[in-house]
């Protein structure tokens, strides 16, 4: 039997989970494609998955870097987005997967304690499987034998949002008694863009409608800038309305301040300004991760911008989602 250990260790005590390979019998020619790849596991060292609650800093330099090569993951990995989270009342926790020294894998979760329900925890994108590691099977079923052991010993709920392409992660939990969940805690839908391409070729794709916004906004003194901290107070502004119109609470002014200034440091958020005739009317804060860029929130403030159709009676983003106050996920 071929073994894959899965080593929990907390700072009190260790818990381990381990997922078995049983061996097949080959024909007598010789040891057939899964008897080798079984002896190249033998030679790999085993896999350990250690829970850390205040990892070092040289560690979480090496889990940040890790997070930034994975495709399909998200800044919600970063272990800035742990310390954002932190002001909101949230716990991070990290699962780190080594092969000897070696980091190779692990997740970000965020847990809170609720009221009467207990320990509840959160995995956005994640686990992550290091880009290019040597057996990443072995990995993946490491890391989701930590997920269970977590589950069952430290926490009431928890939530796994696999990274994008994540098949075989979604695979292994399901296996081990995840089931799917209709909580709503992920956007359910997004519009994909490919930015590899020049613009032109990119608004060759939109739909006609789109197409009829985009031609229209050049004469109607629509520009967007790259905007800076100092536009931070707009964008707050701009949430606060949003969130007022929709009912729900919106973020605090200091927390959307220091989400963007700390993954702005990092070159990981960026901000447009939507402006008719020099009037900021609209705002969009955006993450990269992964060769990935997401819109986290896109906002404007209707009936302003002064612009022709304003005067005639109709804002000239009137008839664009988020001229009816809606969010647009992009990733």
């Amino acid at each position: 039997m071929v073994t894959t250990s899965a080593e929990f260790r907390d700072n009190n005590h260790v818990l381990s989970g381990v997922s078995d390979v049983r061996p097949r019998i080959e024909g007598a020619d010789g040891p057939g494609p899964a008897a080798r790849a079984r002896a190249g596991r033998r030679d790999r060292p085993a896999i350990r998955v250690m829970a850390r609650l205040n990892p070092s800093s040289a560690a979480l330099q090496a889990w940040d870097a890790l997070v930034d090569r994975t495709p399909g993951t998200d800044v919600t990995q970063f272990s800035t987005w742990g310390m954002l989270r932190g002001l909101a009342g949230f716990a991070p926790l990290y699962l780190l997967a080594h092969r000897s020294t070696d980091l190779v894998g692990g997740a970000l979760i965020m847990t809170r304690r609720v009221p009467v329900l207990g320990s509840l925890g959160y995995l956005p994108y994640g686990p992550l499987v290091a880009a290019g590691t040597a057996g990443p099977d072995d990995v993946t079923r490491a890391l989701a034998d930590a997920l269970v052991v977590l589950g069952r010993r430290r926490l009431r709920m928890l939530f796994v949002q696999p990274p994008e392409g994540a098949e075989r992660m979604s695979c292994e939990l399901l296996r081990r008694g995840f089931r799917p969940s209709s909580a709503g805690i992920a956007p359910t839908g997004s519009i994909r863009i490919d930015l590899t391409a020049d613009l032109a070729e990119i608004r060759s794709r939109f739909g006609k409608r789109l197409k009829s916004w985009t031609n229209r906004w050049e004469s109607r003194g629509v520009t967007v800038r790259i905007g800076d901290e100092s536009d931070i107070p707009l964008l707050v502004n701009l949430m606060a309305t949003a969130a007022q119109h929709q009912g729900y609470q919106p973020l605090p002014p200091d927390y959307v301040a220091t989400l963007y200034r700390k993954l702005a440091a990092t070159g990981h958020a960026a901000l447009f300004v939507g402006e008719v005739n020099g009037v900021p009317v609209a705002a969009d804060l955006v993450t990269r991760c992964g060769g990935m860029v997401r819109g986290r929130a896109v906002r404007v403030r209707p009936g302003r911008g002064g612009g022709p159709a304003e005067r005639a009676g109709r804002h000239p983003l009137a008839d664009h989602p988020v001229g009816q106050g809606k969010r647009i996920p992009v990733a």
